[in-house]
């Protein structure tokens, strides 16, 4: 064997390995004073390129998500506040995709104007695939209603959706219109008479009440949505508009009644046990809520997001997630949109809310 160069030896094995020639016979060629060698030694280099140029292909055309290994900690900008909504979301998010993508996940919170602040500290970020944004309708409305210049719909793209929340309009349990037949009736007979508390004048629930009243009831802005549920419950205010999380406590002591939720298909709710009228059955679109999704920059790499969607929609998939939404109330329609079916989505609701607002206000 010392008559043989290392790189020559190295030849002989793979090429034994993938041919029918014994490892013998192919050394008895390689003898250094066989004058065939080298022209064998060139074949066989061309022939190993070729076959592993092929294999490289095809496992690139299959398994293009395959190729991405995460090496980082994840980082998700969440452009609101610590224990709202979108945070506990997040946050439950985080730890089942830690679990089933085998990285961590960093949440950075950055508030301020409205979510325009996070957003636009994320787009500061490396578009290196492992720096994303979370984010919800509300961002678009900020550059539909003129409260932002900010070009939102085209700096962000949607990834995948995690959660699909919705509204409801409630009341007090004592209240002398129990139904929204009877409140809308009144509302007509009376405009500006019965006031409607909601958490902002250019939100989803602002738009939500536009449509199921249109402009016959006063809007009363909250920064805080249990004071907003106490002036219910207390008969301030004669409705509001919320989300399940937030009412779940006050529905489950019976101090709240659920006039209409606001989904296309009927819900029930932990805790109450009354049957919940939905918009979709009494033929009213009103039926926005927040869908908190993921987000990407421009030039992350197609091989990141497709990694990242996968893992995501495991991690929704996941048991320890699902049992998170249902004691939220938050798997009460469907939640998961990959990105295509995001875009899609996300562009219908641009449209929609633009038709629904304008400068300024609401029209």
């Amino acid at each position: 064997m010392r008559d043989y160069h290392e790189n020559e030896l190295n030849l002989i094995k793979i090429t034994a390995r993938q041919s029918l020639l014994s490892q013998s016979s192919i050394v008895k060629l390689f003898t250094r004073n066989n004058p065939v060698k080298k022209i064998f030694l060139s074949i066989v280099c061309v022939l190993l390129c070729l076959s592993l140029s092929a294999c490289g292909k095809g496992d690139e055309d299959m398994q293009p998500a395959e190729e991405w290994a995460w090496q980082y900690n994840v980082d998700i900008t969440c452009p609101w506040g610590e224990g709202g909504g979108a945070d506990t979301t997040l946050q439950a998010f985080a730890k089942s995709f830690r679990e089933i993508s085998g990285t961590d996940v960093v949440i950075e919170h950055k508030s301020g104007s409205g979510g325009i602040a996070g957003m636009q500290y994320a787009q500061t970020k490396p578009a290196d695939g492992y720096f994303y944004l979370l984010g919800t309708q509300s961002l678009l409305l900020m550059q539909i209603s003129g409260e932002t210049d900010y070009d939102v719909y085209h700096s962000i793209h949607p990834l995948c959706r995690l959660v699909y929340d919705c509204n409801l309009f409630v009341t007090a349990s004592d209240a002398p219109r129990k139904s929204y037949e009877e409140v809308h009736s009144y509302a007509l007979d009376h405009p500006g008479k019965l006031r409607c508390g909601l958490m902002s004048l250019m939100g989803l629930d602002s738009a939500c009440a536009n449509t199921a009243f249109g402009d016959t009831l006063e809007l009363v802005p909250y920064q805080d949505g249990q004071s907003m549920l106490d002036d219910v419950a207390n008969g301030v205010i004669d409705l509001a508009i919320c989300g399940p999380g937030e009412a779940s406590e006050k529905l489950s002591a019976g101090r709240l009644h659920i006039l209409i939720s606001c989904t296309e298909e009927p819900v029930t709710i932990n805790g109450y046990d009354e049957p919940i009228p939905c918009a979709g059955e009494l033929g009213i679109e009103c039926f926005y809520g927040p869908g908190r999704g993921i987000f990407y920059i421009d030039g992350t790499p197609e091989e990141a997001i497709r990694a990242f969607e996968r893992d995501a929609k495991a991690t929704v998939e996941s048991e320890e997630f699902q049992r998170f939404l249902h004691e939220q109330n938050l798997d009460l329609r469907p939640g998961w949109l990959g990105r295509e079916e995001y875009q899609i989505e996300w562009d219908n609701e641009y449209d929609e809310l633009s038709a629904i607002f304008s400068e300024g206000g609401a029209k």
